[in-house]
């Protein structure tokens, strides 16, 4: 893209070729940032069970980033050993084993998608485009990949680990080209700039576009384009603008915006160009915006009203919303809302109804495509607290509001009984599967351990409405795994 002119906000390219495949960076694209804490604490978590000091094995792991990345250091267990041994420290067997596994969980929080990821990926291949995926990783990431939600929807993958080279290296450019069957010009390369993504993919003809999502800001990623001069876009739902509609036409095309370095080195909290200076909402599902823009065209599409409902009621309260508040975030007149919902209590109560049975609508889709039971249920505990402080609280805080207005309205009651029942149908499925397939061994029923679960689940998610240290959800996310491993894995 570095070839295009940038005029303003606009950016002009009349030679563009037509996109026949999307290639994407997978950390802190297809999933959400990784602050700095989780690495603190990932670190923490295998540098436990070695008996070294967390800093001295996170300076081990970072210093070793290179080696690991390109597989130079052999297995999980071959690495850690080496890298032990570079701390001053022969670990036993056992020991090394409980720092791997602790390794291996951690990693696995890693690899949640962006709630939109899945379906943006099935939109691109229901277009008839193909999809690749290019990583700097270590090798956690191909070990889990087969069992990833993410797999059945590539159909090219290049991970540095297995492979030996790292980004910027042109050959990798050219190796997901020729997995995908597709010249280098015909590729869209979508990545948050680690490793000079970007300029690498540029520099191999491909057309590249940064992701710079709402956790931008606290993205730790090696060697980051933190000044790439080329286009960006908020959300993996908006590369969609990009390729050409399922019948071969172009969409119209969101212009990207050009940047500008001393207004986008702005602290993470700030509040985001377009919002008048206001606190964004918090939002559940990020393919809504956060708060209307001026100049947008209109949500009048219900759905996307009931979205914009859902995003006021999260900021102000289920009694608190009002239908200029919506009309505000939606671009609706109140009026067009009166149409569509007679009165508030309707449309407040049609907001979170379609949220939340949206979101285990979802993440009932995103199970459905894991074929391991313990992966399953993994899934469900980490997408549901999140890994994304905004998408955590603002999720947790819908979910206060709707069992707050349940408890006072029975319509909703009588709803959220069935969502329950699906949820609790949803975890009562896995725990069955993994019992039949003989790795589960229980004490109770599949739907008394599913029952207790949820239970354990809802306790630990709904402190985190409120304001809270991001340790929180990290500690959280630690005793849900260990009190489901106790539920599902019971001693002979």
């Amino acid at each position: 893209m570095r070839g295009n002119r940038m005029r303003g906000d606009r950016m002009t390219d009349n030679r563009v070729m037509p996109v026949a495949a999307v290639v994407f960076d997978f950390f802190g694209t297809l999933t959400p940032s990784t602050p700095e804490h989780v690495w603190a604490e990932h670190a923490r978590r295998s540098a436990g069970p070695l008996g070294i000091a967390t800093a001295a094995w996170r300076r081990a792991l970072d210093g070793s980033f290179a080696e690991r990345a390109t597989g130079a250091l052999g297995d999980l267990p071959a690495t850690f050993r080496e890298l032990a041994r570079r701390c001053g420290v022969q670990p036993a067997d056992d020991v090394l084993a409980e720092a791997c596994a602790a390794r291996m969980t951690a990693q696995r929080e890693l690899f949640i998608l962006r709630s939109d990821a899945l379906a943006v990926l099935a939109e691109i291949r229901s277009r008839g485009l193909r999809v690749g995926v290019l990583s700097d990783c270590t090798l956690e990431l191909a070990q889990c990949w087969p069992d990833l939600a993410v797999a059945s929807m590539v159909d090219a993958r290049v991970l540095s680990c297995e492979v030996g080279r790292r980004k910027p290296d042109p050959e990798l450019f050219l190796m997901i080209a020729r997995g995908l069957g597709v010249a280098p010009a015909n590729c869209l390369y979508v990545g948050d700039g680690g490793g000079s993504e970007l300029s690498g993919a540029s520099a191999c003809g491909m057309r590249a576009v940064m992701l710079r999502a709402e956790d931008w800001p606290v993205n730790v990623a090696n060697g980051r384009e933190d000044d790439w001069p080329g286009p960006w876009v908020p959300s993996l739902s908006a590369v969609l603008a990009w390729l050409p509609s399922s019948n071969g036409e172009r969409l119209p095309r969101v212009e990207p915006i050009a940047r500008n370095a001393a207004s986008d080195a702005r602290p993470a909290g700030a509040t985001s160009p377009g919002t008048g200076g206001r606190r964004p909402i918090l939002r559940q599902v990020p393919t809504t915006t956060t708060m209307r823009r001026r100049g947008r065209p209109p949500r009048h599409n219900r759905s996307e009203i009931l979205d914009a409902a859902s995003e006021v009621m999260i900021f102000r309260g289920y009694g608190a919303t009002r239908y200029s508040d919506v009309a505000e975030v939606s671009g609706v007149p109140v009026a067009s809302l009166q149409h569509h919902f007679p009165t508030l209590g309707v449309l407040r109560r049609e907001a979170l109804r379609n949220k939340v049975r949206a979101e285990v609508t979802t993440l009932a889709e995103q199970v459905g495509k894991i074929d391991d039971p313990w992966e399953r249920i993994y899934h469900i505990l980490v997408t549901s607290i999140s890994l994304d402080p905004a998408r955590r609280r603002g999720g947790w805080v819908l979910w206060l509001e709707y069992y707050r207005a349940a408890a006072h309205d029975d319509e909703l009651a009588a709803d959220m009984r069935e969502v329950t029942r699906l949820w609790l149908s949803l975890l009562t499925e896995c725990v069955a599967d993994g019992e039949k397939a003989g790795m589960f061994r229980l004490d109770a029923t599949p739907r008394e351990v599913a029952l207790e679960l949820h239970g354990v689940l809802d306790g630990l998610g709904i402190p985190l409405a409120i304001e809270h240290p991001p340790e929180d959800a990290a500690q959280a996310i630690t005793v849900l795994e260990r009190a489901a491993r106790r539920m599902l894995f019971r001693p002979a």
